[in-house]
């Protein structure tokens, strides 16, 4: 719900998402003038069914440039990263996806860049 950032950065940080269909989600950050940060959060055993999509850890729709550092994704029910395919130049760095179960990280966007991820991604410039 929080629609602008006023120039500075929105951290979500340190939070447990367990048993849900999605996580967290991030919906609709697409402008310049946001900076989105999830930093040490879990999400973990997101599973459950849902009328929307696919269970997902970290789901990213629509939202271009966030950061992503040090966050748990795991034994989600399909991916552990979701990202949709108008969600552009996103970082990942230092995350742990594993045991999802289609993919640990599913990008349908174009950009994203990182290192030390559990998944292979290329080096930001």
């Amino acid at each position: 719900g929080i629609e602008d950032t006023r120039g500075k950065t929105l951290f979500v940080a340190g939070n447990i998402a367990d048993g849900n269909n999605r996580g967290i989600i991030i919906e609709d950050s697409f402008s310049s003038d946001q900076d989105i940060r999830l930093e040490s959060n879990s999400a973990n055993a997101n599973d459950a069914p849902g009328v929307t999509g696919s269970p997902t850890g970290i789901y990213i729709h629509n939202s271009d440039n966030g950061t992503y550092v040090d966050n748990v994704v795991a034994d989600n029910g399909a991916y552990g990263f979701d990202i949709d395919a108008p969600s552009d130049n996103n970082v990942f760095n230092n995350n742990n996806a594993t045991g999802n179960g289609d993919e640990d990280f599913h990008d349908l966007g174009s950009g994203s860049c990182g290192s030390g991820n559990s998944f292979s991604l290329p080096a930001c410039m």
